[in-house]
């Protein structure tokens, strides 16, 4: 009689199954870790433009350029300053003032890059008063496109492109869109709080849209137009330019299918105040 124990073991098709009930768990696995891992991204991106903004409007308030900044800076009779590049550190310079900085996005069509333009202004009208106007201060960028050039090249973190920069009012279902906006210190303080250089001076500090030709002109333009519309639109700022009372600005934020926004004012009256949002808090409008 032939016999003896059967022998155990698997089947092909027994391991098979095996292999892709595994493969599919693994799947599984990879794709909850890569979706956690991307969400944390995403809040970090969103986190470090919302900081970057607050840091420009500490900026304005303590009156800071860039350390870096190497020239002279004069402010003839009715025109707006005049700088020359010097080999030195900022010294004395006669009748200029640090007005604020303007944010740009969307710099050349490039939708992860944004710039800070930083803006001057003359401190004085010829009588020797404070100026007290955006027409009187003449405010222009800081950047002649070659050694002067104050204006910093940013880029999003984390994959974030910006969609939308709007003016709104309410959910900012009816939000116009706006090319760029900026903090500048309050007009009519420059006597009290600033000293004679552009260097140094807590002040109070106002948001305020740069008015473009045409409308939404510097969203996604180069960065000579955008110096160009600042250098002729900065000066006609006016109250309904200014941010505040019911207005604020919204800035749209994607990654894939994740959306955010950043917006600034709107908040009892604020002009400077930041709200972040993602998820569900995100408006409609993004």
């Amino acid at each position: 009689m032939i016999g003896g124990n059967k022998p155990h073991g698997y089947t092909i098709v027994e391991v098979l199954i095996f292999l892709a009930i595994s493969s599919l768990m693994f799947l599984l696995a990879a794709g909850f870790i890569s979706g956690k891992q991307s969400a944390v991204e995403f809040k970090q991106g969103m986190n470090d433009i919302n900081t970057q903004i607050g840091s420009v409007v500490n900026d304005v308030a303590n009156g800071q350029y860039p350390p870096s900044a190497t020239f002279t800076c004069t402010a003839p009779p009715l025109s707006p300053p005049v700088f020359t590049a010097a080999t030195t550190a900022q010294g004395s310079n006669g009748g200029c003032i640090f007005l604020g900085k303007v944010m740009q996005f969307n710099v050349a069509g490039d939708p992860t890059v944004y710039n800070i333009y930083t803006v001057a202004a003359r401190q004085m009208d010829p009588t020797g008063a404070s100026i007290t106007s955006f027409t009187a201060a003449k405010p222009i960028a800081v950047d002649d496109g070659g050694a002067i050039n104050l204006t910093q090249k940013n880029t999003l973190q984390s994959g974030l492109v910006v969609t939308k920069v709007l003016k709104c009012t309410g959910n900012c279902s009816g939000g116009t869109p706006i090319g760029s906006f900026g903090f500048f210190g309050s007009l009519g303080n420059y006597g009290l709080s600033q000293s004679s250089t552009p260097e140094s001076g807590a002040q109070t500090v106002v948001t305020a849209i740069v008015p473009n030709t045409p409308a939404n002109g510097t969203f996604g333009a180069s960065e000579t137009s955008a110096v160009t519309n600042i250098n002729a639109k900065a000066g006609s700022i006016g109250p309904t330019d200014i941010v505040g009372n019911g207005t604020y600005i919204l800035m749209c934020f994607q990654n894939g299918n994740k959306k955010g926004s950043v917006s600034i004012g709107g908040q009892s009256g604020q002009q400077f105040t930041t709200t972040l949002e993602t998820g569900a808090g995100v408006p409609s409008i993004c």
